[in-house]
């Protein structure tokens, strides 16, 4: 296969997976504002929106591949959005499924979950600059 087509493949396929990742985050939403139903009864989507990541972490491990980093700027700026975002969708959803927005059932989601986001892309960042350090390293004696 042509590499300008295995390219072109490739470009296709992480679409898809952006588009997986948006639609089981619009299941979710759906589910929890529009049917009414538990946490508990968006598993699947669960297992999806945090294994694929794993997945791809741990495979890019597997074939010695490290992920781009992206300048520190560019960054927080997503950082930045995702937070913001997550924050106004859950605000909006507890307000329309509930008809009132209590601060402090928002602040027990948010906070460990900002936490827990945070901790996950800090580690992330870190441990995918000390892999491609290594990388680095590695094919530079060779």
């Amino acid at each position: 296969m042509d590499e300008r087509v295995r390219q072109e493949y490739q470009k296709i396929y992480s679409e898809l997976y952006f588009i997986t990742l948006l639609v089981c985050c619009v299941s979710v939403i759906a589910k929890v504002m529009f049917f009414h139903q538990g946490i508990a009864d968006c598993w699947l989507e669960y297992i999806v929106l945090v294994g694929s990541p794993v997945y791809r972490f741990v495979r890019c491990r597997m074939l010695h591949v490290s992920a781009p980093v992206v300048e520190k700027k560019v960054w927080m700026i997503r950082l930045a959005a995702c937070l913001v975002t997550v924050s106004a969708v859950y605000a909006v959803v507890t307000y329309v499924s509930t008809g009132r927005l209590n601060l402090m059932e928002l602040l027990t989601f948010l906070v460990p979950f900002i936490f827990i986001y945070l901790l996950v892309c800090f580690g992330s960042v870190i441990v995918q600059r000390q892999w491609k350090k290594k990388l680095e390293d590695r094919y530079d004696e060779q």
